[in-house]
């Protein structure tokens, strides 16, 4: 097919390796060639094999080039494409293109890597790729940004930022893993490796002191957070306080960094930037609280103690029969922590209106809803359920 491709109209040669995934050397050579050979001025536009210039051959040029980072101002004019290089269009072919193209960059950065090590991320990353948050992932800048009254119009940063995004995800994933299972230590040294790399592209991307000290900030404040929590959390004699928002928020708070580096390169002032970092923490306390809450019979099984076991335990500290925990749980406590995730919730949203930089909301709003529609749906069907009141709050 490849060794036919050349033969076909321009058009055809050009979509065909546009939805290629990767493109070598010689091809590249060839296709380089062939806009020389059928070029009507220098930088375009095109002509077809007919020596005719029409849009869809250089629509098809067009659409190649944006795969391999290159905008041509001529090309883009005769096309009537206005702020081709930065605009990203909200359709699936190029969203799937530009996942593609921060995967490739992902790809890029790994390759020094050594075979085991490479072996180990990707088991993460792939991992990542079928969970349904991978498109929030890749995306969130995108959103973030396209939320602003005065959107960055720089796509190259932006794509770099997905790229920091998906390199932050990897290592916060090793991270969790580990320190929720209390081994798999070979493990750390991957997560630090590509913690590292985040690290020092962020410093790259973006060195302004004021989002640096910000970014030193929230890393220290995560590795504080997975500290106090392997050394509170693993000892049922002796239940940790929960009693401050930070220690629901900490652990995630690298979540907002490529948010609140997209207001510092914008020259955002200090209240909208603070008020964003307020709703992260708030809506992440949130979120957090919302999986405690899942997720504390299992932990408490396996000698972890989170948010929603120790607050129950610090209320019922005379039960010790773990079923009889969990009754309680529902039957008495679960609709005060419950109160207590909506009124996070609230918190974020009360902030991030304060902020006077968003045309829209929306973004953040759906992140929010989220998590009270979790929580509500959860306090209704306790209410309503006969049978579930019947079965698990019996004495």
């Amino acid at each position: 097919m490849e060794n036919n491709i050349y033969k076909k109209d321009i058009k055809d040669i050009f979509e065909f390796f546009t939805n290629k995934k990767l493109i070598d050397g010689i091809d590249l050579a060839k296709l380089t060639q062939i806009l020389i050979d059928f070029e009507e001025n220098v930088g375009g536009p095109y002509k077809n094999k007919n020596g005719i210039v029409e849009k869809e051959t250089n629509l098809a040029i067009y659409n190649f080039l944006k795969t391999q980072d290159i905008f041509l101002p001529k090309l883009a004019k005769y096309l009537d494409i206005k702020n081709s290089k930065n605009k990203i269009v909200n359709n699936k072919k190029r969203k799937d293109l530009f996942t593609r193209k921060v995967e490739k960059q992902v790809e890029f950065l790994f390759k020094k890597n050594s075979t085991e090590s490479k072996k180990m991320i990707d088991k993460v990353w792939n991992k990542l790729k079928k969970s349904e948050t991978y498109k929030i992932i890749i995306w969130n800048p995108i959103w973030v940004n396209n939320q602003l009254k005065n959107k960055i119009n720089d796509d190259v940063f932006l794509t770099k930022l997905s790229v920091l995004n998906v390199l932050g995800w990897i290592a916060y994933t090793i991270y969790d893993d580990v320190i929720d299972d209390d081994k798999n230590n070979e493990w750390i040294p991957v997560a630090n490796m590509v913690s590292r790399l985040m690290n020092s592209l962020f410093v790259q991307l973006l060195n302004k002191i004021e989002f640096l000290d910000e970014f030193e900030k929230i890393m220290i404040d995560l590795e504080e957070a997975n500290l106090w929590e392997l050394k509170n959390c693993r000892n049922i004699k002796k239940i940790p306080n929960f009693d401050k928002v930070e220690k629901y928020s900490n652990k995630s708070l690298g979540h907002a960094i490529t948010a609140i580096a997209i207001l510092y390169k914008n020259n955002e002032n200090k209240n909208n930037i603070r008020n964003l970092i307020n709703f992260y923490k708030y809506y992440l306390a949130g979120r957090q609280m919302n999986d405690d809450a899942h997720d504390w019979f299992d932990d408490l099984k396996n000698g972890r103690i989170n948010s929603a076991s120790a607050l129950l335990i610090k209320k019922y500290p005379k039960i010790v029969d773990e079923n009889k925990l969990k009754m309680l749980f529902w039957k008495d406590f679960f609709d005060d922590y419950a109160k207590k995730i909506i009124d996070y919730c609230g918190m974020a949203n009360k902030y991030i209106k304060k902020t006077n930089c968003f045309k829209s909301l929306d973004i953040f709003d759906k992140m929010l809803e989220k998590v009270t529609k979790i929580t509500k749906s959860a306090i209704e069907e306790k209410n309503k359920s006969k049978d579930f009141i019947n079965e698990y709050f019996k004495k």
